[in-house]
């Protein structure tokens, strides 16, 4: 819900005024917008399923890492507790890695197309903003409403410049995390 949530609502109206549908807000504001908190929330529930798994097969299991960890235990054998450790908290932070990979891939994805709706509502407001300089000059409307038809068209250019910058964020972090975006 917090990541619903935590979509400006801007962008939802943005697109709806550039002719998308409701499906077509959800797929490409409301998706793209949540997945940071998706992602967060799959990281840690990796986590904690493990730790369940383990301490599952610690109290009445015959086989896995924790019976093996927990039989070691009580037959003093801390080499086999070391090792199976070592091995739990390696598959453990593959499986966290991968997640963390597929949420960047999906995520420069999404931003992506935040950047490309971005640049499409720039597009929109500087066409707005030339049409409201020539009513102005013929004298329709007032001096008012050309600034703040500057002002959306200022608003959509930082808004660009943010989703460049997570853009490349996005690439950066791919790169250090697999060597490529």
């Amino acid at each position: 819900m917090l990541g619903v949530e935590s979509i400006d609502e801007s962008y939802t109206r943005a697109a709806s005024c550039l002719g998308a549908s409701k499906w077509q807000v959800f797929r490409h504001v409301i998706v793209p917008g949540s997945l940071p908190f998706v992602f967060t929330g799959l990281q840690i529930s990796v986590g904690v399923s493990w730790f369940s798994l383990v301490a599952a097969e610690m109290v009445s299991g015959q086989y896995g890492l924790g019976y093996v960890i927990n039989t070691s235990y009580t037959m003093v054998r801390y080499p086999t507790i070391v090792i199976g450790m070592i091995t739990l908290g390696a598959v453990g932070y593959v499986t966290s890695a991968m997640v963390r990979v597929a949420g960047d891939y999906l995520n420069l994805a999404a931003d992506r197309e935040r950047l490309k709706l971005a640049k499409d509502t720039l597009a929109n407001q500087e066409a707005n903003l030339e049409m409201v300089k020539r009513r102005f000059e013929a004298g329709i409307v007032s001096e008012l409403d050309l600034q703040q038809a500057r002002t959306q068209v200022e608003a959509a250019r930082v808004d660009v410049s943010r989703y460049t910058t997570l853009v490349a964020q996005d690439e950066n972090g791919l790169t250090l995390l697999v060597g490529a975006p």
